[in-house]
């Protein structure tokens, strides 16, 4: 039985369903975390005020430790009518529990201090974004740096692939992704292109600091972003003739492998 915690209010139902579109994510500055894992891993994140609450359907009987990690973190809980939580939820099938969280303040300056950027060129798929910055979050990635073309970080797509690993990785969506990667190069980092035209993975010697830039399955690397790079890499397949590709956040994932755990250090400044 699910303890006595207030009702949601209409307003606050209002500002959730809001926030599934992003011009009042931005407003607000918050985003909704949906699913009880997700929940979970932002509950255990060092910075405290991360979460502005949490919302319970009336349906719904949450594990006691989600309601005790809520305690310690003073993270108000509401109960909402189940018609009001299908309201504010994205998914069809959904487990009841979701989070407003605050949207995370980043520092340009930041991606300075970093080793390994991974990039984003127009990746629209949601899947693929969140698939991404879970990979990023895996491997120890610093910071994913993405176009406007690329879809929103924090739309609830997006957080729900992410399983939890976008609280682990820094993120970075800027207008103009040339001038970004042009003063990150004029730092010292070494910028690689995944592409067809590159070489070998296996042949491929990472240096660190670095960037590496993935583009849509459909387009690849745009024509001014491949200009700003130092070396492309692929990925060599069996050569059958009904596969054109690999999933961009597969491709990403292999070589991602590589590029993390190749020690060499930039020869720049």
């Amino acid at each position: 039985m699910i303890p006595s915690f207030p009702l949601a209010s209409k307003t606050l139902i209002k500002q959730i369903i809001a926030l599934q579109q992003k011009k009042f994510r931005k407003r607000d500055g918050l985003f909704v975390v949906e699913g009880m894992r997700s929940v979970q891993s932002a509950l255990t994140i060092k910075k405290d005020d991360q979460l502005a609450c949490l919302l319970i359907s009336e349906a719904t009987n949450p594990p006691p430790e989600l309601l005790a990690a809520c305690r310690r973190r003073s993270v108000e809980v509401y109960i909402a009518h189940t018609s009001d939580f299908a309201k504010c939820s994205d998914v069809v099938q959904s487990q009841g529990v979701l989070a407003v969280a605050r949207i995370p303040k980043t520092l340009p300056e930041t991606l300075q201090k970093c080793r390994h950027i991974l990039t984003l060129n127009g990746i629209q798929d949601p899947g693929n974004v969140g698939t991404l910055i879970r990979t990023a979050a895996w491997f120890g990635i610093d910071a994913i740096l993405a176009d406007a073309a690329t879809a929103d970080f924090f739309q609830p797509k997006v957080v729900r692939a992410t399983m939890g690993g976008i609280w682990d990785v820094q993120l970075f969506q800027v207008p103009l992704l040339n001038e970004t990667l042009a003063s990150l190069r004029r730092q010292g980092f070494r910028i690689y292109g995944a592409d067809l035209s590159g070489i070998r993975i296996e042949a491929w010697q990472p240096q660190a600091p670095s960037v590496l830039i993935a583009g849509s399955e459909a387009h690849g690397l745009a024509a001014e972003v491949r200009a700003i790079c130092d070396e492309m890499v692929y990925i060599p397949g069996a050569g059958n003739s009904g596969v054109e590709s690999l999933n961009v956040a597969i491709a990403t994932g292999i070589l991602a492998a590589r590029w993390t755990t190749t020690h060499a250090v930039s020869p720049f400044p």
